[in-house]
């Protein structure tokens, strides 16, 4: 039986870009610290919106950023960061668009592969989204963003052995991430391994993790159902 919670899923930015935590820079040289060309000026702007979660502001100073030099960042970082600024507008097609582009412009570029399996799963076509993720996990197997996304696509088909070793993995790369623990403890709970469970959420609270209390009681509800088939 498919037990159908709803998990959170990390989102994966573009190398500027701040998504569950860090930026994916974090383990680099801070690229705000030399911006000596046009492009990565516009960039650093379009950053600074970003961080207060103004899209649509950051936006045309991604676009500007296209026609100049960069050195700190790629153009192909940029494309796949214009195309989570349509994601959060809402406007999946032109998001898919840019992240295709970012593809285009390098083929390696594994943030832009995640990216465009975001894009999937929120559309509900999760084969295209796990052949995204699977593409992003060979080209960078210890990026540990990618693991919690798989393993949150796992958990929505019921694979919840999968999503497990995905959650764990994601884990075991970075501990401090709260949505790679609450999602652990809901697929935890899934196969009722609830001391676990409540272990992971813990971890996820103390974390940061916001929608605590939510995934509790989840995790209640599948403890109760669980009770009453033994």
């Amino acid at each position: 039986m498919v037990r159908c919670l709803v998990l959170s899923v990390c989102m994966l930015f573009a190398s500027l870009l701040v998504g569950c935590g860090p930026s994916p820079n974090s383990d680099e040289s801070d690229p705000s610290a030399n911006t000596s060309a046009e492009g990565d000026a516009d960039v650093q702007a379009a950053e600074q919106f970003i961080g207060q979660g103004n899209y649509a502001e950051a936006l045309p100073h991604l676009q500007n950023a296209l026609g100049k030099p960069l050195t700190v960042w790629s153009k192909s970082d940029v494309l796949t960061a214009i195309g989570v600024c349509y994601f959060e507008a809402n406007q999946l097609d032109k998001a898919l668009e840019y992240h295709d582009k970012a593809i285009a412009e390098d083929p390696r570029n594994h943030k832009a592969h995640a990216n465009k399996g975001i894009v999937y799963r929120v559309m509900q076509d999760y084969d295209k989204a796990a052949e995204c993720y699977s593409t992003a996990l060979a080209l960078a197997p210890d990026y540990a963003k990618v693991h919690v996304n798989m393993g949150a696509l796992q958990f929505v088909q019921g694979e919840y052995d999968k999503a497990i070793e995905h959650l764990e993995r994601a884990l075991e790369l970075d501990d401090s991430d709260p949505v790679a623990h609450a999602n652990l403890a809901l697929a935890y709970a899934s196969v009722d391994r609830f001391d676990e469970a409540d272990e992971e959420l813990k971890k996820a609270v103390i974390r940061g993790y916001r929608e605590g209390e939510i995934a509790k009681n989840r995790i209640d509800q599948l403890r109760t159902l669980g009770d009453g088939n033994r």
